[in-house]
């Protein structure tokens, strides 16, 4: 069976181009089974966030609330997350918990279309890698990452708010996406 790849839209930050030595054992043409295909791609990480409102009695989590992601633009979901905490902070005032805002940073491999724009001004169109495409030189490898951050608790800054504000603007100073990005239309 092939695995059918969709092109997505990207708000974040893209960084560390590179070409790849990848291998699959999908054969593109369907054909065959078991067939070790080999081959270079042109990727950069795309880095993405995604925020989220918990609350929580000590280490034990209650409850989790709606996850936002950067729909407003690279790094915003923390802000988005924080409306919906401070209401659950109102609603629950006087009680013993704990309400944060946890941000998971996300890189994930992605190549270009060069055949689409995106559908947003300021967006790239691209494929992300799929997970069975491995690095040759190491099948235990994954591409791309993710880091959590603890950025805002109860009112104020999380205990990871300014690791979180460092990471953002070195993401922001390696981006090498601007080229590749939907531009407005000017008549």
């Amino acid at each position: 069976m092939r695995e059918q790849l969709t092109s997505h839209d990207v708000e974040g930050k893209l960084i560390n181009p590179r070409t790849e030595k990848l291998f699959t054992r999908t054969d593109p043409l369907g054909y065959r089974r078991d067939f070790r295909y080999e081959f270079d791609l042109d990727v950069m990480d795309a880095i993405e966030t995604e925020s989220q409102m918990v609350t929580r009695v000590g280490d034990q989590t209650l409850h989790e609330g709606s996850t936002y992601n950067d729909y407003y633009g690279f790094a915003t979901s923390p802000r988005s997350a924080e409306k919906g905490a401070v209401t659950q902070m109102e609603r629950l005032a006087g009680a013993a918990v704990d309400v944060v805002v946890v941000t998971t940073v996300t890189s994930k491999p992605v190549f270009i279309d060069p055949y689409e724009t995106a559908s947003y001004v300021g967006n790239v169109r691209c494929f992300y890698v799929p997970y069975f495409w491995w690095p040759q030189d190491d099948p235990q490898r994954k591409l791309g990452w993710t880091k959590t951050f603890e950025v805002w608790k109860n009112g104020g800054p999380g205990a990871d708010k300014e690791a979180f504000d460092a990471l953002v603007a070195e993401m922001t100073a390696k981006d090498v996406g601007e080229p590749y990005r939907t531009k407005r239309k000017t008549a």
